[in-house]
């Protein structure tokens, strides 16, 4: 047991009350003795308390043995009362019949005649829907008797009993060999009681395959409670009943080696962290009964590539396997096995942990359409190298970004008014933090341990909602900083960003190769300009320029001799003097191809292209120029141009 709970066996003879694996308490117990042969299992009742109420016609004994087993009877009107504390104090039920041989003794009173005491057997009939009983052989006439039902298994016994048939005392006896132990199943559950139903509140750590019950001493098995299998690290499979309800707070929590797991359609709640850190875990379907799902349900699994949900539940759905409300406003948790993140575009928020721990992802643009980025939401992404966060996003959760630690800057957007604790501690990476004034709270250890970080503010001191401990590592502050600095990201930095802009020009690369495909966007900003630090690059051929990119400074793409395909964006509109000095090829053939319309065009300066003797052929994507036969398109690969007509 991982809370050092044993079983224990122990066995009272005579008339005292057999105490079974369960301990004291109650009036009839389940024993197990060890002989040579194998197990035998005894359920017994003694003459002062377990006495036969005529005012209730049945009476169910819960055992280990498997399903409840039904003591019936009728006529009796002997001694008054009920049978002790058989409604808590029975044993656990299962869907198994016995096996094995079952012997039943009874010892009774003054009975009279031939049929004063009858004793039947049964078994369910699913097809009927009720107990098929037979009358055993022989008529009870004496005051002691034994019913031995060799070879078979039932599941109910009935007893006709008359007034004179006083019963004192039964027992049941279930023999089986050693290895068919009925018990050993539920050997490493515990159980505890609330009210009239009981909780799996622990367990074997050891155990590798659980069926829990879904009756426990005659009462009904309806929760599996808080980290009830917490750290069972060999637990592979386990089978949950369809009388359970509800899955506790950290209830599988670092089960490693669980693989799969079904959730019976009667569960309404899951809650916090329940299956946190099943990094085995593949996949798993959410039941339409299911209402609640706490926080961090499916933190760190890191192997999970599917969460599926009924199409009828009310509360929660899936697409491509992730995680969503109803009404696809939040996403609450990615699939951490899943490569490739993607936002519907109605989500609105990224719920609590619902990123976190997930290693292998490397970059993550958040679209427009997210206002908020809850608790932990990425926190311990290790991998996470780059992030676009929107200016439509106004709050940044408590441990959003904690442990990120291969995240090497970030851009707070000047929508972003709240920063929670420790939002980014141990972000150990992290060189630099642009704060908007806009932002006007910031929770303890905001930055702690970001030993290699410098944070540049907007505002010209601390305003008075930032924590006395945000800035607890006592990393280098720029206060009324005149602009946001640079971002990175996936090799190209920008120049400096207005506070306000979501725009920025391009100063440099930092990639190799022969093909320079510039971005758009870079980290969030816009690319609208070339700046006149971006040259040097003399190994590229293809050059593709988007159609953000307004304008090219001057020499701003000077130094790439081996430059002889240029693309450029149809959102270019001026071409600074000297933008390619040192490109292109002397005297050989170079092509340029401009996406744009001829007037536009002809209002571009090209004169460096053809004051240097360069024999230049241009085209348009939309039609030809006045100067040429043909127009371009894009071949299949999206990359390599095609000049129609030829």
């Amino acid at each position: 047991m991982k809370k050092k709970y044993f079983a224990y066996f122990v066995l009272t003879l005579a008339v005292v009350i057999i105490t079974g694996i369960v301990g004291a308490g109650g009036n009839q117990k389940l024993s197990r003795m060890t002989n040579a042969d194998g197990n035998e299992y005894t359920i017994s009742f003694n003459s002062t308390n377990n006495k036969f109420s005529p005012s209730s016609g049945t009476q169910m004994i819960n055992t280990a043995l498997g399903n409840p087993i039904s003591f019936s009877y009728s006529g009796y009107s002997g001694a008054l009362g009920k049978w002790g504390n058989i409604a808590t104090d029975g044993y656990i039920a299962n869907d198994t019949a016995l096996s094995g041989l079952i012997n039943l003794s009874v010892i009774y009173g003054n009975a009279t005649a031939i049929g004063d005491l009858i004793v039947s057997y049964g078994w369910w009939n699913s097809s009927s829907n009720s107990i098929v009983y037979e009358v055993t052989d022989g008529l009870i006439t004496s005051t002691s008797t034994t019913f031995n039902f060799d070879g078979y298994s039932p599941s109910f016994f009935k007893i006709s009993a008359s007034a004179t048939a006083q019963i004192t005392s039964m027992t049941l006896t279930y023999s089986c060999e050693a290895s068919e132990d009925p018990i050993a199943a539920f050997n490493g559950l515990v159980f505890t009681l609330s009210g009239s139903e009981y909780s799996v509140t622990d367990c074997d750590g050891s155990v590798t395959s659980i069926i829990i019950p879904s009756i426990y001493k005659g009462l009904p098995v309806t929760s599996i409670g808080n980290s009830a299998f917490d750290s069972c690290t060999s637990l592979t499979s386990i089978t949950i009943p369809s009388s359970v309800t509800s899955i506790g707070d950290s209830a599988f929590y670092y089960c490693t080696s669980l693989t799969s797991i079904t959730i019976p359609s009667s569960v309404t709640s899951i809650g916090d962290s329940a299956f946190r850190y099943c990094t085995s875990l593949t996949s798993i379907t959410i039941p339409s009964s299911v209402t609640s799902i706490g926080n961090f349900a499916f933190c760190y699994c890191t192997s999970l590539t599917s969460i599926s949900v009924d199409s009828n539940n009310e509360a929660y759905s899936s697409i491509d396997g992730t995680l969503f409300d109803k009404g696809v406003k939040t996403l609450i948790s990615w699939p951490g096995g899943k490569a490739v993140v993607t936002f519907p575009p109605s989500v609105t928020s990224i719920g609590n942990g619902a990123f976190s721990g997930f290693e292998s992802l490397t970059s993550i643009t958040i679209p427009s359409s997210v206002t908020s980025i809850g608790n932990s939401a990425f926190s311990n992404c290790t991998s996470l190298t780059s992030i676009t966060i929107p200016s439509s996003v106004t709050s940044i959760g408590h441990s959003a970004f904690s442990n990120c630690t291969s995240l090497t800057s970030i851009t707070i957007p000047s929508s972003v008014t709240s920063i929670g604790d420790s939002a980014f501690c141990y972000c150990t990476s992290l060189t630099s933090i642009t704060i908007p004034s806009s932002v006007t709270s910031i929770g303890n250890f905001a930055f702690y341990y970001c030993t290699k970080l410098s944070i540049r503010c907007q505002i010209s001191s601390k305003p008075s909602g930032w924590s006395t401990t945000w800035n607890n590592s006592n990393r280098p502050v720029t206060w009324g900083s005149a602009n946001r600095g640079t971002v990175t990201s996936g090799g190209y930095t920008t120049g400096a960003i207005p506070w306000t802009a979501t725009y920025a020009s391009l100063a440099s690369w930092s990639g190799s190769g022969t093909t320079l495909d510039i971005p758009s966007t870079v980290a969030g900003c816009t690319i609208i300009g070339i700046n006149s630090t971006f040259t040097g690059y003399s190994t590229i051929n293809y050059l593709r320029i988007p159609d953000s990119v307004i304008t090219i400074s001057e020499n701003a793409m000077r130094s790439m001799p081996a430059l002889n395909t240029i693309i450029i964006g149809s959102g270019v509109t001026s071409i600074g003097a000297g933008a390619f000095t040192g490109s292109l090829p002397t005297n050989e053939y170079s092509t340029v191809y401009f996406k744009g319309t001829p007037s536009q065009w002809t209002s571009i300066n090209f004169t460096y292209f053809e004051s240097n003797g360069y024999t230049m052929v241009y085209y348009s994507e939309t039609e030809p120029l006045p100067d040429a036969n043909y127009y371009w398109h894009y071949d299949v690969d999206g990359i390599t141009p095609i000049i129609w007509g030829i």
